[in-house]
């Protein structure tokens, strides 16, 4: 397949005539990115970062004009594109047990390498500016076959045989250098399709260019997703012969036809009776602000194309016009129409900053309402009445009472969490520790019942390792045996 792609481009670089038709080499840096995240290893659990890949772009590209004025082209070649990216994966070991035995992905990276040959065809518009200076600006589409790759996959696992033994790490690498290639899921495409746009300045043999393409099919599917490439690449080119229109094209144009003398002929000249600027196609622009005087709403005024020529006015100077500010004489940001960040619940703390944003706090906790003194001291004596069946998880009902008090402190206050200790007493034992766990997510499940949305909860139990009697350590004692509820 590569002898069959590379023999055109062999070809091309022999083809350099006088005529309309030219041929350029160019080469020049792009960056490429996958959307969506590319990893060898999906996970929906996991946090990914997208690193974007930088290659090279090289190869022929061949303009045909399609008008005697030379301002429209037909253009294609055959570039060598060098894509990929890099996805660094952080995986949730909160979510799986370490204790099995099994090892379970901590991080892993994924580093695509793709390299196409590249074929775009598009319509190119070089707009002349001063001497041999001309703007070009195109754009169509692009069809790239697969060329060569790799993956390169690298995993770190972490595991634990014990739940007394440390936590231990396996380091993994594994190369793909023949990828596989198909119309079929789990393959690279053979080849693909994007829309492109291209931009730039030309200097009679050499050009500039800016190119942006982005995937209008896949080139890769898995079970899950399909896969596309986004590049932008910059372009310098050579013309490999006489980039110039032939001299008896440039003869049929009569340059004394000009009746207001102004370098610009009747026939091109949009204002024929009036002395004008080349730039400004025969047309005058008084205030030099690159709209011409017919089109400029004030030709006294430099002013800007997005305001027909006119200043821009900023009454507070935010960088938004006032007929787009609905705030003009208030500083303010952009993405609020011009208006400052809003403050919803009026309590001195802006949305953006105000954790709580609908419900007045306190500047001082973030936006937030702070416990107060009689809320601490309910929630203080019902920890203290909390009571379970001897040597159990379960709630006796007279517990249910001051747990009442305070679900209702915790409906009334949406901000507030809460965090339920559960504590055992006696000597530190597996029994005690998962006896003060059970009797701390008995609480938990009780709030939750109430209404009390689970994500405001967190239960955890310490078995009899935090006692608070003076031989706790040695024996029971009953002020051991406790829950504790903070609000936070």
């Amino acid at each position: 397949m590569r002898k069959i792609i590379l023999s055109p481009i062999l070809v091309c670089v022999c083809i350099v005539t006088k005529a309309q038709f030219s041929v350029a080499l160019v080469a020049g840096p792009q960056i490429n990115s996958v959307t969506p995240a590319f990893s060898l290893h999906p996970d929906s659990n996991s946090t990914y970062n997208n690193s974007k890949h930088t290659g090279i772009n090289l190869g022929l590209l061949a303009n045909t004009s399609l008008n005697k004025k030379q301002t429209l082209f037909f253009q294609t070649g055959f570039l060598y594109s060098a894509k990929g990216s890099q996805v660094v994966q952080e995986f949730d070991t909160s979510l799986v047990t370490l204790s099995d035995g099994e090892k379970h992905f901590l991080q892993a990276t994924t580093n695509l390498k793709v390299n196409y040959i590249d074929i775009p065809v598009n319509l190119l518009f070089k707009y002349p500016l001063k001497g041999k200076t001309k703007f070009l600006v195109g754009g169509g589409l692009q069809a790239s076959l697969f060329y060569n790759g790799s993956t390169d996959f690298n995993s770190i696992k972490v595991y634990m045989n014990d739940i007394d033994l440390s936590t231990q790490l396996d380091y993994q690498q594994i190369i793909n250098k023949d990828l596989p290639v198909g119309p079929v899921h789990n393959k690279f495409n053979t080849f693909h399709f994007s829309v492109n746009a291209v931009t730039g300045l030309e200097f009679g043999k050499v050009f500039l260019t800016v190119r942006y393409s982005n995937g209008l099919t896949e080139f890769y599917n898995d079970d899950a997703h399909s896969f596309r490439h986004k590049t932008i690449g910059f372009h310098f080119g050579i013309f490999l012969g006489n980039s110039h229109p032939p001299k008896h094209i440039e003869s049929n144009i009569k340059i004394d036809n000009d009746r207001d003398h102004d370098g610009v002929i009747n026939e091109l000249d949009e204002c024929p009776d009036v002395p004008g600027i080349t730039s400004m196609k025969g047309c005058p622009d008084k205030d030099a602000d690159g709209i011409s005087d017919k089109d400029d709403r004030c030709p006294e005024s430099p002013g800007s194309l997005q305001n027909n020529g006119c200043p821009i006015i900023d009454t507070d100077a935010d960088g938004i016009k006032d007929e787009e500010d609905k705030c003009p004489g208030v500083a303010g940001l952009k993405k609020y129409d011009g208006c400052p960040v809003p403050d919803s619940d009026s309590d001195g703390v802006n949305d953006e900053k105000d954790q709580c944003p609908t419900v007045a706090g306190d500047k001082d906790n973030n936006g937030c309402p702070k416990v107060t003194k009689e809320q601490q001291q309910k929630i203080e004596y019902a920890a203290k009445r909390i009571q379970f069946e001897y040597k159990k998880a379960d709630l006796l009902p007279s517990s249910h009472l001051v747990l009442d008090d305070v679900v209702e402190i915790l409906k009334n206050n949406l901000s507030f969490k809460i965090r339920v200790d559960g504590h055992s007493s006696g000597p530190e034992t597996v029994s005690n520790r998962a006896l003060s766990e059970k009797r701390a997510e008995s609480v938990r499940d009780y709030f939750i019942s109430k209404g009390i949305a689970s994500s405001r909860i967190i239960a955890q139990g310490f078995g009899s390792g935090r006692h608070i009697s003076l031989d706790g350590d040695k024996k029971e004692n009953p002020e051991d045996r406790r829950v504790e509820l903070v609000i936070f």
